[in-house]
């Protein structure tokens, strides 16, 4: 029984998560001390179960589940562009 609803939690996260615009690759739900736990490798949030698609859907917009840009890589390709080199940032 748990198994089929932790199923059907998992597909409802990944629709929430297609509706968003991102891939849903990497997203896992389950039922955690009477939360819904949803993770993925960039952050892990733990919702009430009252509202928690609303909350999940908000912080999907706010991009609490990207993955952070390292600083680092950002200057270097401004110093990159900025030289004339053409660098497109692939290797």
């Amino acid at each position: 029984m748990r198994r089929a609803f932790e199923s059907t939690l998992n597909r409802l996260v990944h629709h929430l998560v297609v509706c968003s615009g991102r891939s849903p690759t990497g997203f896992e739900a389950s039922v955690s001390e009477g939360t819904v736990c949803i993770r993925h490798s960039a952050a892990v949030s733990h919702y009430e179960p009252d509202g928690w698609t609303s909350k999940f859907s908000r912080d999907l917009h706010r991009g609490n589940f990207d993955r952070p840009v390292l600083n680092e890589q950002v200057e270097t390709s401004a110093v990159l562009r900025s030289s004339g080199t053409g660098w497109s940032g692939q290797p």
